[in-house]
């Protein structure tokens, strides 16, 4: 799956760099993001404001944001990690960085099929690039928003089982 992967034709996003925000605990070490955000299949349910539609024999659009690299990846190097996921239509490799509030993707890369109209994936891809911080349980328990440099929320997702 890993070769088929690198040998499809990737998309790039286009994504800031990584950094940390300098919160952290009392004697200066950043935390480490609570461990509902990790590990998680999260389902995308809203993307800038619109909810998303059902996946219709299509791919559901979800993230899934990794604890640890899988054996044979590369390790964790800086607090960098594995994520995964599918636009709606294509498959998504990502890397992240995060903290107990901000959230980071770096470029990543998605297979290239063709979508049908009306797909989430552009909005999907807009959401993941403009993320820079995160909050989980604001409005439910169960609930991921990603948040913009502004702190508008960019994308809304709902904790289901991991598969």
């Amino acid at each position: 799956m890993k070769s088929a992967l690198v040998a499809a034709s990737f998309t790039l996003l286009a994504l800031g760099g990584c950094a940390a925000s300098g919160r952290g605990a009392p004697d200066g070490d950043v935390l480490p993001p609570p461990a509902g955000l990790m590990e998680t299949y999260w389902k995308a349910v809203e993307l800038d404001g619109a909810p998303v539609p059902p996946a219709d024999g299509q791919r559901e659009a979800h993230l899934v944001l990794r604890a640890e690299a899988a054996p044979g990846e590369r390790g964790a190097k800086d607090g960098v990690l594995p994520a995964q996921g599918s636009t709606g239509c294509n498959r998504l490799v990502a890397t992240y960085t995060a903290d107990e509030r901000n959230l980071r993707f770096t470029p990543g890369a998605t297979t290239r099929m063709a979508c049908l109209p009306g797909n989430p994936e552009p909005a999907f891809l807009k959401a993941i690039a403009a993320t820079r911080q995160y909050r989980i349980g604001l409005r439910q328990s169960d609930e991921l928003e990603l948040l913009d440099a502004s702190g508008r929320v960019v994308a809304r997702f709902r904790a289901t089982a991991l598969h």
